[in-house]
């Protein structure tokens, strides 16, 4: 991954310059190479990283997004994945690509099933690995990692210097709601978010992420979250916005388990 940061070449002032350059680049790539002249390509809401297998680039496109609520102190909106597709990008022609070993095919094969639709979410102006609304802002605090789940996925990137290319992932649940609350002779509008976020210490099925692992980790542990606003401004005049968070922390009974899977099969069976 490389770039120059060059105006007109890789950073362009609206979307369209950007697809146009894009368009006119593989238009004149296919016909140098006598290719068929209707070269393809993706649009996507975001980039989530970038994997190597086999000397072959794999982009993780994040193809379509949904807007669950729209953060107060200017954080921005939370977006929930849809739909994400692994996109094979090699550059040069397939048949000067190395074959790959039968290991190598497989990993690209758990690859193609590794689906992020439903189960992730972002923010582009918000940390949400960190509780709201101090995470809120873009700062110099770095990103806590237990709640980052594509973290090498934008190793690629970072190292090419594009810093917030790729947003964050988090694995877990986000949702939204509206509630009308009365405020003396008023009435206005509580937001109620509620957030869990999904630790990468210790995931696994429920047989095998129990207890605590080696690390100290407890198996399939969440952070949850449930903050609640509304914007008093509207209903009162100019009072500040008024918010309540209540946070708390899910996962197995932190003691060491150990399960032996064979005997659990042969009694099953």
């Amino acid at each position: 991954v490389q770039t120059t940061l060059t105006p007109e070449v890789d950073v362009f002032k609206t979307r369209a310059e950007a697809v146009d350059k894009l368009e006119r680049s593989l238009f004149k790539s296919c016909s140098d190479h006598n290719d068929n002249p209707q070269p393809a390509y993706l649009e996507c809401e975001a980039i989530g990283g970038l994997c190597v297998l086999g000397n072959q680039p794999y982009l993780l496109c994040i193809v379509a997004v949904k807007e669950v609520v729209d953060l107060p102190f200017d954080g921005g909106p939370i977006m929930r994945v849809v739909q994400s597709k692994w996109v094979n990008v090699t550059s040069r022609q397939r048949s000067m690509v190395p074959a790959m070993s039968e290991e190598e095919e497989e990993a690209v094969d758990a690859l193609m099933d590794l689906d992020f639709s439903h189960t992730h979410y972002f923010a582009r102006n918000t940390d949400l690995t960190r509780p709201l609304p101090h995470a809120l802002g873009r700062g110099s605090t770095p990103h806590v990692p237990t709640f980052d789940w594509t973290a090498y996925l934008r190793e690629p990137f970072e190292q090419a210097g594009l810093h917030g290319l790729c947003p964050v992932l988090l694995r877990g649940t986000v949702c939204a709601r509206e509630l009308l609350c009365s405020l003396g002779s008023c009435l206005a509008c509580l937001q109620v978010l509620l957030i869990s976020r999904k630790s990468n210490c210790n995931p696994a099925p429920r047989f095998l992420g129990r207890g605590l692992d080696q690390s100290g980790s407890p198996g399939n542990e969440y952070e949850c979250e449930l903050f609640m606003w509304f914007d008093a401004a509207q209903a009162k005049g100019k009072e500040p916005l008024q918010w309540v968070r209540h946070l708390w922390t899910r996962g197995t009974v932190p003691l060491h388990i150990g399960l032996d899977m064979k005997n659990i099969v042969d009694a099953i069976v």
